[in-house]
């Protein structure tokens, strides 16, 4: 993520925008890049929102329940808006994508971060089963959430709303498969919450069925979060 400071010159960055910020998770890694800047996160869960207020207490940070779809900030509020691994839980991403535009400055940036299906490994595999297995279970219940986008779909939906990378590249949150076995079955763990969600519906037993493969597949080759496909765009 460090070419997003090469790229854009930190003093010239003052207010941050991160849209679905959850729980501040991509702002703190914008706050090393640009120090003097201030911070406001929105995301429409305000029990992240609570989160995020009590991990980021100094004056600096900034956080409101908000859609993405529907921004309530005044036009060219921001120097840098960003959104990082949230693309795939909104509605109307294109909207939202035309709403952060909106609000950042003329000669600002926006910077789009998102996970990708394309070209993994085995071990990043895993993780697309269990991130899609939770995807399914969340349609279920009426939540948004749908499977990860290849890296043509997310430029595809930039060039609907008028976003024109400057520069992309790939990022790898981590460089090597997990193979400790006490992690490997935190994560098997977590899948089987997700599972008991899924009691009642039709496809319970299709997702369980993948609960299984998971936890064979993990063990044996391991688990790495996908690649992050980034887009710098000047607004």
């Amino acid at each position: 993520m460090k070419r997003i400071a090469d790229f854009i010159e930190p003093n010239t960055i003052q207010r941050v925008l991160d849209v679905g910020t959850g729980d501040g998770h991509f702002i703190k890694t914008l706050s090393d890049f640009f120090p003097d800047a201030n911070f406001t996160g929105i995301d429409p869960s305000e029990v992240a929102i609570q989160n995020a207020r009590r991990g980021f207490q100094e004056s600096k940070y900034f956080f409101e329940p908000m859609n993405a779809e529907n921004i309530s900030f005044p036009n060219e509020s921001f120097d840098l808006t960003t959104i990082s691994n949230a693309l795939h839980h909104l509605a109307s991403p294109e909207k939202a994508l035309s709403e952060m535009k909106r609000v950042t400055r003329k000669g600002g940036w926006l910077v789009v971060s998102e996970i990708i299906s394309d070209h993994l490994n085995p071990a990043q595999l895993n993780q697309q089963i269990y991130h899609h297995h939770k995807s399914k279970i969340d349609r279920l219940s009426g939540i948004v959430h749908r499977e990860t986008y290849s890296r043509e779909e997310v430029l595809d939906l930039l060039k609907m709303s008028h976003s024109i990378p400057m520069v992309t590249f790939d990022y790898y949150p981590q460089e090597h498969p997990e193979r400790n076995p006490e992690k490997l079955q935190h994560w098997i763990m977590k899948m089987e919450q997700h599972q008991t969600h899924a009691e009642g519906f039709p496809e319970y037993d299709e997702l369980k069925a993948e609960v299984e493969l998971f936890r064979k597949r993990v063990i044996t080759d391991g688990f790495q979060p996908a690649t992050n496909f980034v887009a710098i765009i000047r607004n």
